[in-house]
């Protein structure tokens, strides 16, 4: 809708980004914190239209990997991002937290 259009690249035009991280649905639920929906549809929908967004304007972005099981505090997502950024600033690639 030209309204969310606008409003979004108003907000990248005021605050620009280096760098764009999608984050995929989990399979674990969500808790019900008054902020993120938990209505898997909507998820599923929501996802769509943003994948449909970075496409259709060709919006460069890093597609995070599903959190294993293990993994339930997402540190892989961290790692990810951290190395990223380093490595954009010129420094040593290394995951910094323990």
């Amino acid at each position: 809708n030209s309204h969310a259009l606008r409003l979004t690249l108003g907000h990248v035009q005021e605050f620009p980004y280096r760098k764009i991280y999608l984050l995929p649905i989990v399979e674990d639920n969500i808790m019900a914190d008054g902020v993120r929906s938990t209505i898997r549809d909507f998820q599923l929908e929501m996802d769509r239209e943003i994948r449909h967004f970075l496409a259709e304007y060709q919006i460069k972005h890093t597609e995070l990997p599903p959190p294993t099981a293990e993994d339930n505090w997402r540190d892989g997502w961290t790692k990810i991002i951290v190395n990223d950024t380093l490595k954009a600033l010129g420094k040593e690639e290394k995951y910094l937290i323990p």
